[in-house]
């Protein structure tokens, strides 16, 4: 639920900032948004009780988001279209480099003192800020913004390639919301892994999105076409999810089959950002803002239909549900004009 309510209060947010930018400059919105994610990470080292932890963890969910946005108005400013693939997939795998290092720390110190985990989170939010404030001013600044709830979602509707990868986008960050909050959940509880085992698994699972990303995305520039790589990466995603309630407590099985599943979302994702980009301009902040709204939608949608579904079905059922969703997002991703 503090996810649900960090998603909501994203969302929120998300559809502000196209406005914000008409008083504030991108650099400026970042670092204030970023000295919000350094209280918020600083109150969760610190906070003492149930109610003053969850406070900051609902800000730190709902403006972490808002960062990665920022930070793609920046990308899309100085992106050649010829090469948006390659530029998102090297963007995307120096991300996910970094985030693949996470579970390691987790497994290092989560069974000790989550309270330092919080504290070296802050430490490295300080060269990110200083980046930032020594950044340059923009030499052009965007000409098309939208006021707060009047984001362009007319013009979304009537371009058929941004409305179905925008919906590739969301079933994969559903995927992403399902898998974050509920598979520790079912491998600590369920199969009794330990989560210094939980922070390996995680690790290995992670490698994906830093080895294919950027290679991906520079073959969907030169040779394929994002269509191809998108399918298959939710084709490889569904099947993943079919065979997780089989397994049993197998660290190397596990391993794999998330490994795997990874893959197949690596692909998805490269596939997608590309494409979406490739079909927009930097001054189309509200389409941006819409498309990466499927972020906090699908968190709220995963927490909500993912607690729903605990209620009344055994555990290893939601990786069955899961599986549905992503496999008919394929129709979604079938039926968009390639690129190549």
């Amino acid at each position: 639920m503090l996810f649900a309510l960090g998603a909501l209060l994203n969302v929120i947010l998300f559809i502000k900032v196209p406005s914000l930018l008409r008083n504030f400059s991108k650099r400026d919105l970042f670092l204030f948004f970023l000295s919000i994610e350094a209280i918020s990470t600083t109150g969760l080292a610190l906070a003492v009780g149930a109610l003053w932890s969850a406070i900051f963890a609902v800000l730190f969910f709902a403006t972490l988001p808002v960062l990665y946005l920022l930070l793609d108005f920046f990308l899309e400013e100085i992106s050649l279209n010829h090469k948006t693939g390659e530029i998102r997939g090297i963007y995307l795998t120096c991300i996910n480099a970094a985030i693949a290092v996470g579970p390691l720390i987790v497994a290092k110190f989560a069974d000790k003192n989550l309270q330092s985990i919080y504290l070296l989170a802050l430490v490295l939010l300080v060269p990110v800020f200083l980046s930032f404030l020594f950044f340059p001013k923009p030499i052009r600044k965007h000409t098309k913004h939208h006021d707060a709830l009047h984001l362009p979602i007319l013009n979304w509707l009537r371009r058929p390639d941004i409305r179905r990868v925008t919906t590739v986008r969301f079933v994969l960050q559903f995927f992403y919301a399902l898998m974050v909050i509920f598979t520790p959940l079912y491998l600590h509880e369920v199969i009794q892994f330990s989560w210094s085992e939980i922070g390996l698994i995680f690790t290995i699972m992670l490698l994906p999105f830093v080895i294919f990303e950027w290679p991906m995305g520079e073959l969907g520039d030169r040779y394929w076409g994002e269509k191809e790589i998108m399918t298959l990466g939710l084709f490889i995603m569904g099947i993943s999810l079919i065979i997780m309630p089989f397994l049993g407590k197998s660290f190397m099985a596990w391993a794999t089959i998330l490994f795997l599943s990874r893959v197949g979302a690596s692909w998805v994702e490269v596939s997608a950002e590309s494409y979406f980009f490739k079909k927009i301009s930097g001054d189309d902040v509200g389409l941006i803002s819409i498309f990466k709204l499927a972020t906090p939608v699908s968190i709220i949608a995963g927490a909500f239909l993912g607690s729903v579904l605990l209620a009344f079905l055994p555990f290893n059922l939601i990786f069955f549900f899961l599986a549905l969703v992503v496999l008919l997002g394929m129709k979604e991703s079938l039926f968009i004009h390639d690129t190549l």
